[in-house]
């Protein structure tokens, strides 16, 4: 019984690791939600910084950026 608890704790904490952020880039003209990305924080926003320079990174004299919500 208690490695059953035990487990089903566990699994809980692995399936809850996961879940939907979003990047949302922000300017002077208001707020734009770019993706969606169901992962950790961490890898969503890696993947919101990389969605930056792609678009924004070369722009000189830039207001907008891009966070994870």
């Amino acid at each position: 019984m208690k490695t059953l608890c035990i487990s089903i704790i566990f699994a809980f904490f692995i399936c809850s690791c996961k879940k939907e952020y979003k990047c949302v880039c922000i300017n002077p003209g208001g707020n734009n939600t770019v993706f969606t990305s169901k992962s950790n924080r961490n890898d969503a926003a890696k993947l919101c910084a990389e969605y930056y320079q792609d678009n924004f990174g070369t722009v000189p004299l830039n207001e907008t950026f891009c966070e994870i919500k």
